[in-house]
Protein backbone atom coordinates (compact mmCIF):
# COMPACT_ATOMS: atom_id res chain seq x y z
CA UNK A 1 0.00 0.00 0.00
CA UNK A 2 1.23 3.40 -0.99
CA UNK A 3 2.30 6.10 2.18
CA UNK A 4 1.28 9.33 1.14
CA UNK A 5 2.59 12.63 3.14
CA UNK A 6 0.04 15.36 2.87
CA UNK A 7 2.13 18.91 3.68
CA UNK A 8 -0.44 22.25 2.92
CA UNK A 9 -1.29 25.09 6.09
CA UNK A 10 -4.66 24.83 4.79
CA UNK A 11 -6.72 21.97 6.69
CA UNK A 12 -9.53 21.85 4.60
CA UNK A 13 -7.70 21.06 1.65
CA UNK A 14 -5.59 18.41 3.67
CA UNK A 15 -8.76 16.92 4.61
CA UNK A 16 -10.01 17.04 0.85
CA UNK A 17 -6.77 15.42 -0.66
CA UNK A 18 -7.65 12.92 1.74
CA UNK A 19 -11.64 12.00 1.55
CA UNK A 20 -11.71 12.48 -2.72
CA UNK A 21 -8.36 10.78 -3.24
CA UNK A 22 -7.26 8.34 -0.89
CA UNK A 23 -10.36 7.04 0.60
CA UNK A 24 -11.53 5.00 -2.46
CA UNK A 25 -8.59 2.77 -2.36
CA UNK A 26 -5.82 1.38 -0.30
CA UNK A 27 -3.65 4.30 0.08
CA UNK A 28 -2.29 5.48 3.20
CA UNK A 29 -2.39 8.55 4.47
CA UNK A 30 1.18 8.32 6.59
CA UNK A 31 1.36 11.53 8.18
CA UNK A 32 -0.08 15.60 7.53
CA UNK A 33 2.03 18.40 7.67
CA UNK A 34 0.68 22.28 8.48
CA UNK A 35 4.21 23.52 6.94
CA UNK A 36 7.17 23.02 4.97
CA UNK A 37 9.47 22.29 8.22
CA UNK A 38 6.89 19.56 9.66
CA UNK A 39 6.88 18.08 6.31
CA UNK A 40 10.84 17.73 6.33
CA UNK A 41 10.68 16.10 9.76
CA UNK A 42 7.98 14.10 8.93
CA UNK A 43 9.32 12.72 5.53
CA UNK A 44 12.89 11.78 7.49
CA UNK A 45 10.64 9.78 10.16
CA UNK A 46 7.94 8.66 8.17
CA UNK A 47 9.36 7.90 4.76
CA UNK A 48 6.69 7.86 2.49
CA UNK A 49 6.53 6.78 -0.86
CA UNK A 50 5.14 10.20 -2.07
CA UNK A 51 5.24 13.29 -0.68
CA UNK A 52 2.44 15.94 -1.79
CA UNK A 53 3.16 19.51 -1.05
CA UNK A 54 1.43 23.04 -1.19
CA UNK A 55 4.21 25.33 -2.35
CA UNK A 56 2.97 28.34 -0.29
CA UNK A 57 3.19 27.40 3.22
CA UNK A 58 4.48 29.13 6.92
CA UNK A 59 8.42 28.24 7.75
CA UNK A 60 10.10 27.18 4.77
CA UNK A 61 7.86 26.69 1.40
CA UNK A 62 7.17 23.72 -0.34
CA UNK A 63 10.08 24.61 -2.76
CA UNK A 64 12.30 24.76 -0.02
CA UNK A 65 11.10 21.85 1.48
CA UNK A 66 10.86 19.36 -1.30
CA UNK A 67 15.00 20.50 -1.46
CA UNK A 68 15.71 19.48 1.81
CA UNK A 69 13.38 16.03 1.35
CA UNK A 70 15.15 14.84 -1.88
CA UNK A 71 18.28 15.99 -0.68
CA UNK A 72 17.92 12.60 2.02
CA UNK A 73 15.46 11.03 0.31
CA UNK A 74 16.22 11.64 -3.67
CA UNK A 75 13.98 8.90 -4.93
CA UNK A 76 10.81 9.90 -3.06
CA UNK A 77 8.39 10.98 -5.76
CA UNK A 78 6.97 14.89 -4.80
CA UNK A 79 4.10 16.43 -6.29
CA UNK A 80 4.11 20.35 -5.90
CA UNK A 81 1.05 22.19 -6.31
CA UNK A 82 0.50 25.83 -6.12
CA UNK A 83 -2.14 28.40 -6.22
CA UNK A 84 -0.16 30.40 -8.48
CA UNK A 85 1.80 28.04 -11.18
CA UNK A 86 4.22 29.13 -13.35
CA UNK A 87 7.50 28.19 -15.77
CA UNK A 88 10.04 29.90 -13.56
CA UNK A 89 8.71 27.94 -10.46
CA UNK A 90 8.05 24.53 -12.44
CA UNK A 91 11.78 25.17 -14.13
CA UNK A 92 13.28 25.30 -10.60
CA UNK A 93 10.97 22.49 -8.95
CA UNK A 94 12.20 19.74 -11.57
CA UNK A 95 15.56 21.16 -11.37
CA UNK A 96 15.47 20.12 -7.81
CA UNK A 97 13.71 16.68 -8.90
CA UNK A 98 10.20 17.67 -8.30
CA UNK A 99 8.30 15.33 -10.37
CA UNK A 100 5.23 17.09 -11.16
CA UNK A 101 3.95 20.83 -10.53
CA UNK A 102 0.46 21.02 -10.40
CA UNK A 103 -1.92 24.20 -9.98
CA UNK A 104 -4.66 24.44 -7.50
CA UNK A 105 -7.43 24.40 -9.34
CA UNK A 106 -6.68 21.01 -10.97
CA UNK A 107 -4.79 19.23 -8.50
CA UNK A 108 -8.35 16.42 -8.66
CA UNK A 109 -7.52 15.78 -12.18
CA UNK A 110 -3.85 16.38 -12.32
CA UNK A 111 -3.05 14.28 -9.17
CA UNK A 112 -4.64 11.40 -10.56
CA UNK A 113 -3.01 11.70 -13.80
CA UNK A 114 0.67 12.36 -11.92
CA UNK A 115 -0.40 9.16 -9.25
CA UNK A 116 -0.89 6.96 -12.22
CA UNK A 117 2.07 8.06 -13.55
CA UNK A 118 4.19 7.12 -10.94
CA UNK A 119 2.51 4.51 -9.70
CA UNK A 120 0.63 2.81 -12.40
CA UNK A 121 -3.25 2.77 -13.03
CA UNK A 122 -3.77 -0.43 -10.61
CA UNK A 123 -2.49 1.66 -7.48
CA UNK A 124 -3.98 4.51 -8.39
CA UNK A 125 -6.46 6.01 -5.87
CA UNK A 126 -9.25 5.75 -8.19
CA UNK A 127 -8.12 2.93 -9.82
CA UNK A 128 -8.13 2.16 -13.48
CA UNK A 129 -8.69 5.14 -16.05
CA UNK A 130 -11.97 3.12 -17.46
CA UNK A 131 -13.03 3.06 -13.49
CA UNK A 132 -13.11 7.12 -13.04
Amino acid sequence: MPRVLIADDYAPLRDALKTVLFSRRSWVICGEAADGAQAVDMASALKPDLVLLDFLMPKINGLQAAEQILRTHPTVPIVLYTLHKHQLLESKAKALGVRRVIAKGDIFCELIASLEELFGPALSPVGPRENI
